[in-house]
Formats: C-alpha cells, sequence, structure tokens
C-alpha cells in the first residue's frame, strides 16, 4: 500500500534526500549538455532529435529551479 502524499512529503524534507535529487537533476543535465555539445551539424530529418533534447533540458532547469525555490536552498550556482 502507497504510503499518504504527507508521509512521502515528510521524508523529502531530509537534507540528503533534496541534496540527491537536487545532484540526480545536475548529472542529467550535465549530460544532456554534453550530448547536445557534442550533436553534429543539421542534418536533414534530424532535427526532431536536437529538438527534443533541448526540451528535455529545459524540463530538467526548470525542475532544478521548483526543487530550490520549495528548499529555499542557499546553495545555488
Amino acid at each position: 500500500m502507497e504510503k499518504p502524499v504527507a508521509a512521502r512529503a515528510m521524508k523529502m524534507n531530509a537534507p540528503g534526500t533534496w541534496r540527491e535529487l537536487k545532484h540526480r537533476l545536475e548529472a542529467r543535465r550535465t549530460a544532456l549538455n554534453v550530448e547536445i555539445a557534442a550533436y553534429p551539424g543539421p542534418i536533414t530529418g534530424c532535427d526532431a532529435q536536437f529538438n527534443h533534447l533541448l526540451e528535455l533540458r529545459s524540463g530538467i532547469n526548470l525542475e532544478l529551479k521548483r526543487l530550490e525555490e520549495a528548499h529555499g536552498d542557499g546553495d545555488k550556482k
């Protein structure tokens, strides 16, 4: 049986949990940045993949911002 939302939210208050989530999002963003930087020049029919990578990175940036705002993270870079 799944725990109630309040119980799950309380677990997120642990500083280590916030750091781990932030670390995972930052690591994924870094990997996407590397992939985007290494992406070859325009190739007909392949721009959809590149745009998808940009959308993923944008979503991760948004999630990091939301995480920092929710946690009141003073460790911003």
